[in-house]
């Protein structure tokens, strides 16, 4: 786990709390602002200074303001308490820079601080010559700069430690309860069978609810292989195909020794296949064959890859795929099935009636492997038992006697008064 979420959803401060906080900083700062803006307003009117003197002052205030604010910000900054279990980290930069910014601004203060005074006073003395006005125009300056420095370093400091950091351990809690519920569903998809004849609709639900989490813990450049694999998987329940195609190939470039990689490359050849790319489908397939000769679903790339050959004609090498599915695993009733088909394309009548008794031997409500072996044995001229296996076949899906009028495989019997009886 990476995290102990369990105070995760505990507030910082309570909502009573928090209002208080605000309203106190709100009456800080009406209360500093209105005091230190009636004095720089004050002065130069009352020591007849002129609109240059009051333009001078507050921009003098403005800026020891926001200088002091951004100090009393770096001061206030609370440091993160990072667990080195955790598979994502929060971003520390700011409390790095703040670290780095603070020790120089102390170092430097400590160093410079008998010049302080003097570069305060060079500053009144500018302020006097620019307005021609008296030595009191020197104190009055020096007064402003100091006030709003302090008024900013005060108000900054508090505004970050009672309000902004509330407002950021929330967020990273927030965060980390999500980035821990991502690990969670990461644990539940490590112990299912995501392979694509295996998948099911919940875990299709677990997938979506792993990406939704994705989206809101890491950006892409932090993505690992499972994270762009279960995008890929999510992709392709979609009929995204292009998405697919890419997540997978993101995946993959990310590790190829992965204990899914395979996978990923049997969900790049469908899509390819779902996209017409027969040849890339192949291609994928074969880097499974080639280079996972231990993945458990090997029988599938070897399957993918007959239908493929048989979608390009070329029926000899779909027949010769088929064969070495069946010898991975002789109990994937898709493999003899399909055995079959291709062996009836290839004239073994005798060979496809062996590999299609197997198929439903194997799954006996298969209706299409009904339907090719009565095809089989229509070839052999076997009437009793292609109307047989024809008439089993249309028991199991009717929608099949739309299919026995039309194809050329029985077209033999096509004027046979049995078979129009069956398919009426």
């Amino acid at each position: 786990m990476a995290a102990d979420s369990s105070n995760s959803n505990t507030k910082v401060f309570s909502a009573e709390t928090f209002e208080k906080i605000e309203k106190n900083l709100n009456n800080t700062l009406l209360l500093g602002l209105i005091t230190g803006v009636i004095s720089l307003i004050g002065y130069p009117f009352a020591a007849q200074g002129g609109w240059k003197l009051l333009f001078l002052s507050v921009l003098m205030a403005a800026a020891s303001y926001i200088c002091g604010f951004f100090l009393g910000f770096l001061f206030g900054l609370p440091k993160r308490v990072t667990d080195t279990q955790m598979t994502y980290n929060l971003n520390n930069n700011l409390v790095d820079i703040s670290d780095w910014l603070t020790k120089i601004i102390i170092g430097l203060g400590l160093v410079e601080i008998k010049s302080i005074p003097v570069y305060l006073l060079s500053v009144g003395s500018y302020v006097q010559r620019s307005t021609n006005g008296d030595e009191s125009i020197k104190i009055y300056s020096v007064c402003c700069i100091v006030y709003f420095t302090i008024f900013g370093l005060y108000y900054g400091f508090n505004y970050m430690r009672l309000f902004l950091s509330a407002q950021f351990k929330e967020a990273d809690d927030n965060l980390l309860k999500k980035e821990a519920q991502l690990s969670l569903k990461k644990e539940e998809l490590e112990q299912q069978n995501l392979a694509p004849d295996n998948i099911d609709a919940s875990a299709s639900k677990t997938i979506n609810e792993y990406n939704q989490l994705l989206k809101t813990v890491k950006t892409e450049n932090d993505y690992t292989f499972d994270d762009w694999y279960y995008k890929g998987i999510e992709a392709y329940n979609k009929q995204d195909y292009n998405k697919t195609i890419a997540y997978m190939k993101n995946a993959l470039e990310k590790d190829l020794k992965s204990l899914n990689a395979p996978d990923a490359y049997i969900y790049e050849g469908l899509a390819y296949y779902n996209l017409g790319l027969y040849d890339k489908a192949i291609e994928a397939n074969n880097s499974v064959i080639n280079s996972y000769p231990n993945y458990p679903s090997l029988y599938l790339a070897r399957y993918n890859n007959g239908v493929y050959f048989g979608q390009i004609q070329q029926h000899d090498k779909a027949l010769e795929e088929y064969k070495a599915a069946i010898q991975l695993n002789d109990t994937y009733t898709n493999s003899w099935n399909n055995k079959g088909y291709e062996s009836i394309y290839l004239k073994l009548y005798d060979d496809a009636i062996e590999a299609l008794s197997k198929a439903i031997a194997l799954e006996p409500t298969n209706a299409n492997a009904w339907f090719n072996r009565a095809c089989a044995y229509a070839f052999k001229h076997d009437k009793t038992n292609m109307l047989e296996n024809l008439k089993k076949s249309i028991q199991l899906n009717p929608a099949l006697k739309v299919q026995a009028k039309t194809t050329s495989w029985l077209e033999n019997f096509r004027d046979d008064e049995d078979f129009k009886k069956l398919v009426e």
